[in-house]
């Protein structure tokens, strides 16, 4: 990943681009069509090339919004650079659109149920500690400032600690969702990634586990000679 970094930044920005160099072509058509009597009317008359660049803006707009989670496992998966993880994540949206919809329902009811389970363990947590924490307390006295303002601290890191398995668990669901987007597509097996070392988590498991060839054990051999005798 340090190696592509620049690809990580750059490649949801490539048809944010295009999106905006279209704009700008549309903006300088305005300004030069419309500004004027008289050439407003070639403005009119070549307005359908003008929606036709329209076009492209939205439809870039939306292949951008829904295949920019799909870039980076793209990235990560295939080792390439930027150009490579847009076309994947373009096509893929746009022959296995149903597919791909029903990868992503699948993954947000996931992320739901893995939100509800560590939210839920949070909280018994913080109010398991307080109730118990409360029964030790025997004087009846404020807690000062400083006691207040750290134990807050301490919420907050159980918060940050909620937020961070979440954002983990929603990456490992992109990257779940890129393999098999690429296995339907492409065909390619789910093992295969960047680096030629087979997941073990995605991987087939054999049948049987081979055996290790172990070395030749040498068979003494009886000696005629003696047998004889």
């Amino acid at each position: 990943m340090r190696k592509r970094w620049v690809w990580y930044l750059l490649t949801p920005l490539m048809p944010a681009a295009l999106i905006a160099v279209v704009g700008v072509v549309l903006a300088l058509a305005g300004l030069v069509f419309f500004n004027f009597p008289g050439v407003d009317v070639v403005g009119a008359l070549i307005y359908g090339l003008l929606l036709l660049l329209g076009f492209v803006i939205a439809i870039e707009a939306l292949l951008l919004l829904l295949a920019m989670f799909l870039m980076p496992p793209a990235l990560s998966v295939e080792g390439s650079d930027g150009f490579d993880a847009i076309a994947r994540s373009f096509n893929y949206i746009l022959f296995r659109p149903w597919q791909l919809g029903a990868y992503l329902f699948a993954s947000i009811v996931y992320l739901a149920v893995v939100y509800v389970l560590v939210g839920t363990v949070a909280s018994l947590s913080i109010n398991a500690t307080g109730y118990f924490v409360d029964i030790g307390v025997v004087r009846d006295a404020d807690q000062t400032e400083a006691a207040t303002w750290i134990m807050a601290r301490w919420f907050e890191l159980v918060t940050a600690i909620v937020v961070a398995i979440m954002f983990s668990t929603f990456c490992c669901l992109q990257t779940q969702v890129y393999v098999l987007m690429r296995r339907a597509a492409d065909g390619t097996p789910m093992d295969q990634c960047e680096g030629g070392q087979a997941v073990d988590l995605w991987a087939d498991k054999p049948a049987g586990l081979p055996v290790d060839h172990a070395e030749p054990v040498e068979v003494a051999q009886a000696d005629p000679s003696k047998a004889e005798g």
